[in-house]
């Protein structure tokens, strides 16, 4: 669909386009806190926490966090009822913890807060609607991002790779007569900030996919997939390829072929600042083709250079080079918008970001909560838009500190309790379904699936687990089996043990709960 919107450049430099968000999104918070008054649950009669039943089920949850094993870590939990409004459990409940990417419930709930659950990401292909008789479209194609972390094969049906999204947009350009642009391809990032990691993120994540790069500019996850398979025999070079073409990532590799039998363990590394990703490690004779990813530098770029290769591929010849805006001498002479994409809605990013528990989404919409709440597309105002939020809800934040949106860094300090007011309060709002949906029951997504296998909890638990080094966390909510609707937040910090021995835990943890029984 061809936008109305025809000079682009006019609006941005007046800050119109700023300004009328920022008032729409007052409007609409103010709105909401109205409308949240009154989504209140039936109110019946606390249990007391001297009840028997009670009792019972702190005892037994007691002996499970209180453990031998646990004896140098640190647990925080805490249970609450949503029906009754009584706290079942607590223990540490105000105590601060690493959150890994429990961290996630907190910028895509206030993402739809602010935005609610329709809000779409545009991304703006911009050049010159006059074109010459021959169709060459005279000047530079501006591919302009505001944050859109979904410009990838994740959601384009029947096919694999995020090419084709591309390949659509081509078309559109062809469509309107343009046989070549006498110009370059500039990606255009100024929508964000320029840091494209979170200063407190382990140095030795960078090349890895779950912590890829930021940009108001995303292609792919800001990530190329790579093919593998093992050699002939034992010892030789494994085989690899490159999902898609692109000459941008210069894809080699020192790793081999083992017997079967053994562990096929293979990864990437790369120069930092360099697109030179070499695959180590080993895969087994008994593997068939294997598909992995890893990170790019400069996903504005990543973006410019396979459009480039995009648009020549498909007819379109361009006299210019792919380029990022930051490095272009003079501004770009493109003006006319000539083709919107936009972004699957909210509700479904937060899906992903929940369900997946996908960094880089977390990490750009806290961005996008930054640009659009405090007027700077970067993590520290992304940051302090949530920390506002919270505190409109009635959440104290006087001790709480986060530095990021997806929970990778180690420096995040949040309160199982600060985790189950939050929680308590989607429950509650007006964009309960969003957000329920965004969370995986047991058993379907990610590592709740191994969480609660084989666990008579699977079909009565929803929630949000995470995990960084020494960190096991899981917060959400269960059913019990009388119906009732209980909060919770386990958070499991400074442990040596396997992720599966902390799970033991909290499997047991949440078939109590879901067990749970006044009567």
């Amino acid at each position: 669909m061809e936008s109305v919107i025809t000079d682009w450049t006019s609006l941005q430099d007046s800050g119109k386009i700023r300004d009328i968000m920022k008032k729409i999104i007052l409007c609409l918070s103010i709105s909401t806190l109205a409308l949240t008054g009154c989504a209140t649950l039936p109110h019946k009669e606390a249990t007391p926490a001297t009840h028997p039943k009670t009792q019972q089920l702190q005892a037994q949850l007691d002996e499970l966090f209180t453990a031998p094993q646990f004896e140098n870590a640190i647990w925080g939990v805490e249970v609450q009822s949503l029906t009754h409004g009584d706290v079942l459990y607590d223990h540490n409940g105000k105590i601060n913890l690493r959150p890994a990417s429990n961290n996630k419930v907190l910028p895509t709930s206030a993402a739809l807060f602010y935005l609610g659950p329709d809000y779409k990401y545009p991304t703006f292909f911009i050049g010159n609607t006059s074109l010459n008789e021959d169709g060459t479209m005279p000047g530079d194609l501006v591919i302009r991002g505001t944050g859109d972390p979904t410009f990838s094969g994740r959601y384009s049906k029947g096919s694999s790779t995020s090419i084709a999204m591309m390949e659509e947009i081509v078309e559109k350009l062809k469509a309107r007569g343009i046989k070549k642009i006498d110009g370059n391809i500039i990606g255009d990032d100024n929508y964000f900030e320029d840091n494209p990691l979170v200063y407190s993120w382990m140095y030795g994540y960078f090349a890895s996919p779950f912590s890829a790069e930021q940009s108001a500019l995303c292609f792919n996850e800001n990530c190329f997939d790579y093919l593998a398979w093992p050699g002939k025999k034992v010892g030789d070079p494994i085989g690899y390829e490159l999902k898609f073409p692109t000459d941008y990532v210069q894809l080699t590799s020192k790793a081999t072929t083992v017997a079967e039998g053994e562990k096929t363990d293979f990864d990437v590394d790369r120069t930092p600042g360099k697109n030179n990703p070499e695959i180590f490690g080993q895969i087994s004779l008994s593997k068939t083709t294997v598909k992995e990813w890893g990170s790019v530098s400069n996903p504005t770029l990543f973006f410019a250079t396979v459009f480039y290769e995009t648009l020549k591929r498909n007819g379109i010849e361009v006299t210019g080079k792919p380029k990022d805006i930051d490095d272009c001498a003079q501004p770009p002479t493109a003006k006319d918008i000539l083709y919107t994409h936009e972004s699957m809605p909210l509700a479904k990013i937060i899906r992903i970001t929940n369900r997946v528990s996908q960094n880089l989404y977390a990490e750009q919409i806290t961005k996008t909560l930054g640009k659009l709440v405090k007027g700077e597309g970067s993590t520290v105002k992304g940051t302090e838009a949530i920390e506002d939020y919270l505190g409109r809800i009635g959440v104290d934040t006087t001790h709480l500190y986060v530095v990021d949106g997806s929970g990778l860094s180690q420096t995040n300090l949040v309160q199982p309790h600060q985790f189950v007011q939050v929680l308590s309060y989607m429950y509650k709002s007006p964009w309960k379904d969003a957000w329920w949906e965004s969370l995986p029951p047991g058993g379907v997504n990610g590592d709740i699936a191994t969480l609660l296998k084989d666990t008579t909890a699977a079909d009565s638990i929803r929630g949000k687990t995470g995990y960084i080094l020494h960190v096991r966390c899981f917060s959400g909510y269960a059913t019990t089996k009388d119906g009732e609707i209980l909060v919770y937040s386990m958070m499991c910090n400074n442990h040596r043990l396997t992720m599966e021995e902390v799970d033991a835990a909290m499997d047991k943890a949440t078939v109590l709960m879901a067990e749970f029984s006044r009567k």
